[in-house]
């Protein structure tokens, strides 16, 4: 259950993505994974070795000036860069980008179609975490969800699926064996 994306340097895909049947199932596993990410036991994996945690709420950006929101992205763009190559960029409430994402760009609901002077800083944070998810670098995108949340990150024209290049890793309900041998083994 960790729903992931991201792009790293080289064109290489950075993305893994997961849901469970419930929330606290989906939550649990990616809590181990990134933890051991954290506590430095991904030694085996060399694209997650030294990799740094970096922890984001997207929900935190909602109704947020302008200014707030650039200063806030400039703070988490230096944070990136000041823990190395490889960050673990964690998206800490998926659920709520996915609805609030699916929402704003589904058809005729589709926030700000039409006003010039139009912002909305949760479209901001959305297109910087891709942008940072695409640069050259060890970064990796990585949240967590149930299959709903994951199909809800496939809804609106641009989906939160394709700016995040988030894919799919099915966790059994009642196993936590999820390992970052499973997660992390196509690099």
């Amino acid at each position: 259950p960790a729903a992931s994306g991201g792009r790293g340097g080289g064109g290489s895909r950075r993305s893994v993505g997961g849901g469970s049947e419930s929330t606290a199932a989906a939550e649990a596993t990616a809590r181990a994974a990134v933890d051991r990410v954290r506590r430095g036991e991904a030694k085996q994996h060399d694209a997650l070795r030294g990799a740094q945690v970096v922890n984001l709420r997207v929900s935190s950006f909602r109704d947020m000036p302008r200014e707030e929101a650039e200063r806030r992205l400039a703070e988490l763009r230096c944070l990136v860069k000041s823990r190395g190559a490889r960050v673990l960029l964690v998206v800490e409430d998926l659920k709520w980008a996915a609805d609030f994402w699916a929402a704003a760009h589904t058809g005729a609901r589709r926030v700000g179609s039409g006003g010039g002077g139009y912002y909305c800083s949760v479209e901001h944070v959305v297109t910087e975490v891709r942008a940072l998810a695409s640069c050259d670098g060890g970064i990796w995108l990585v949240g967590f969800g149930t299959y709903q949340t994951y199909m809800k990150c496939r809804a609106g024209h641009p989906s939160l699926e394709s700016m995040w290049g988030l894919q799919t890793l099915a966790v059994p309900a009642g196993s936590l064996a999820l390992s970052l041998t499973c997660a992390f083994d196509d690099r």
